[in-house]
């Protein structure tokens, strides 16, 4: 602080010393900063600029209340800009106030333009009974859409698939939702809204989706987030693309219709045919997974297994994410788009992917 404030020393060594500052800024740093920036020198401007959220993330961490309300009110303008200074708090594993509010100011960040309508119940019928109860599904075959019921699996964490059913060798510990509907009653609402079923996913036809084959998914919660103002809750409901983060791009996962492929027939030791969903409990898979109902298109789909090579590449979402065990609604709906280009498929950095090895899918 003491040589980033000094506007007598030698100006590389104030911009280093400012650099140095912000993974160890305090609320009193922001002296500094302020010096820099109005010292005449673009480098040190623009570096002060570069710092001034690690200042604020501390001062919305500290305990004076005007301080943090000031702090809190400039990063929400920042937004994702911010992302930086907020990570350290955002992925604390304490739960903090000052977590709490890097949640929201991001999660609204985030949500800008990306809020979808709710959507009206009124001519939707529930999927029969299992054991004399209702099914956890409700169906509008008019309109294509299903809406599954289920809840949060993973709070943080690596991903390779982000929706399966519950029950015995269900993947919970790497995905985000876990559905309470069989898999084979998933299938059967696909195929009684006419998606169509696509089978083995081969590359040369990712550009090829067959009319009806796509499936564009959303998912309802009640949103809990932290204001200056206390809790407060939001229902709403957003792309599940958005519970879902991208450690390459740094952004949530590209959005792009799934292909329905239904899963696969394996004969089993004892000579029985059997639906590997049905085993397996897969929904929908962000690495290709033949056995799962539903896979993505995306070029990131070789990349997405986790294993010690190239470790996660996608993540839960912290930023949006509700508690672990919090209710929510699966949707799913039908794709309307009539083309799909090469660069709507890519979901890669190709800077930072070009020194990894990609694995087979």
């Amino acid at each position: 602080e003491k040589l980033a404030l000094d506007a007598k020393e030698d100006a590389e060594v104030r911009l280093a010393a400012l650099k140095a500052l912000a993974p160890i800024a305090r609320p009193a740093s922001i002296e500094a900063v302020e010096a820099c920036a109005k010292s005449g020198d673009a480098k040190l401007a623009a570096a002060a600029e570069e710092v001034r959220p690690f200042v604020l993330v501390a001062q919305l961490a500290g305990s004076d209340a005007t301080q943090k309300a000031k702090a809190y009110e400039a990063l929400y303008a920042q937004g994702l800009r911010a992302l930086n200074a907020l990570t350290p708090h955002l992925l604390s594993q304490e739960a903090t106030e000052a977590q709490a509010m890097a949640r929201t100011i991001l999660g609204d960040a985030l949500l800008k333009g990306q809020l979808l309508p709710e959507i009206d119940r009124k001519d939707f019928k529930r999927w029969g009974e299992d054991q004399g109860k209702p099914k956890p599904l409700l169906i509008n075959t008019e309109k294509r859409i299903v809406i599954l019921e289920g809840e949060v699996s993973l709070e943080r964490g690596a991903l390779e698939y982000t929706v399966v059913c519950k029950g015995e060798n269900a993947k919970l510990h790497e995905t985000v939702l876990a559905l309470d509907a069989a898999p084979l009653d998933v299938i059967y609402a696909l195929l009684a809204c006419e998606y169509t079923y696509v089978g083995e996913l081969k590359e040369d036809d990712k550009l090829k989706l067959p009319p009806k084959a796509g499936v564009m998914t959303s998912v309802e919660f009640e949103r809990e987030f932290q204001t200056l103002k206390g809790k407060e809750k939001q229902k709403i409901r957003i792309p599940l693309e958005l519970l879902v983060w991208n450690t390459e791009t740094s952004r949530p996962m590209r959005r792009v219709p799934w292909v329905f492929t239904g899963s696969k027939v394996q004969k089993m030791p004892d000579g029985k045919m059997v639906l590997m969903v049905q085993i397996e409990r897969s929904v929908i898979s962000i690495m290709y997974d033949p056995n799962a109902v539903l896979n993505t298109l995306l070029d990131a789909a070789a990349a997405a297994n986790v294993n010690p090579e190239h470790g996660a590449f996608y993540t839960v979402n912290p930023m949006l994410i509700p508690k672990k065990g919090a209710k929510v609604n699966l949707i799913f709906e039908p794709w309307t788009g009539t083309e799909l280009k090469a660069a709507d498929l890519v979901d890669r950095d190709k800077k930072e992917s070009a020194g990894h090895e990609t694995p087979a899918p």
